[in-house]
């Protein structure tokens, strides 16, 4: 069977393609998530009580 050598050293070839330094969809949603994670744990690590109060009534329903 022939072999096929390479036109450069196996050892200056890249391992894998460059990357186009473009993101996808699913890399971009990852990014945004974690951003608004961390956004909201900031947030919510010096709680404000009224605005804590506010949400939680929002969201039960419980409105006086």
């Amino acid at each position: 069977m022939p072999t096929v050598t390479p036109t450069e050293p196996v050892g200056t070839q890249p391992a894998a393609p460059a990357a186009s330094g473009h993101l996808g969809a699913a890399e971009a949603a990852v990014v945004v998530s974690a951003i608004a994670a961390a956004t909201v744990l900031a947030a919510l690590e010096r709680p404000v009580p009224a605005v804590l109060t506010a949400i939680v009534a929002a969201l039960t329903g419980d409105h006086r």
